[in-house]
């Protein structure tokens, strides 16, 4: 879900983790012969983790370029799980890039993936309408969204500036 971006989060805790692993690694080298062995097994185990983490690390940074590269490479990992978080970052991001046209096509694919996203919906109807000059496909997809929440403010701020764009004021306003 959403939550694996927040890992971040993680970091803190584990510094108790790491604590008391080390405190077992150093109890086990303290200890007589058979116990050191399994010491420094255990130790070598880690750093050979460590080594592991620090390579895979060194690939991911190789790719996040930027975050379109970060969330097309994410797409591209797992191509067969609808994950329409990263889709709506990228989507996120091409608007931040004024490239309006793709991210049109990752929110419609968020759509598609969940016809009952709101958001979506909102988002299409808000690059159509406000970036792409075309109020009637903005009309079309937020019209689609209010039926799935008539109370969405987006949806709604939406569908009043697509209704002033082609000069429906009563229902602009």
């Amino acid at each position: 879900g959403k939550a694996i971006i927040a890992e971040r989060y993680t970091y803190l805790p584990y510094i108790g983790l790491s604590f008391i692993v080390g405190m077992m690694l150093d109890d086990l080298l303290s200890k007589k012969k058979l116990f050191r062995v399994a010491g420094i097994v255990m130790g070598g185990v880690l750093i050979l983790l460590s080594l592991y983490f620090i390579r895979s690390t060194c690939e991911r940074t190789r790719v996040w370029n930027n975050d379109i590269t970060l969330w097309t490479d994410a797409i591209d990992k797992y191509p067969d799980v609808r994950l329409n978080f990263l889709y709506e970052k990228r989507g996120k991001t091409f608007v931040h890039n004024q490239q309006f046209e793709e991210a049109v096509e990752d929110y419609q694919t968020v759509v598609k993936n969940d016809p009952r996203d709101e958001n979506a919906y909102a988002n299409i109807g808000w690059i159509c309408g406000q970036f792409l000059n075309q109020p009637d496909k903005a009309l079309e997809y937020l019209g689609t969204g209010y039926k799935v929440n008539p109370e969405n403010i987006f949806i709604l701020k939406g569908l009043g500036i697509a209704h002033g764009m082609k000069g429906h004021i009563p229902q602009a306003l």
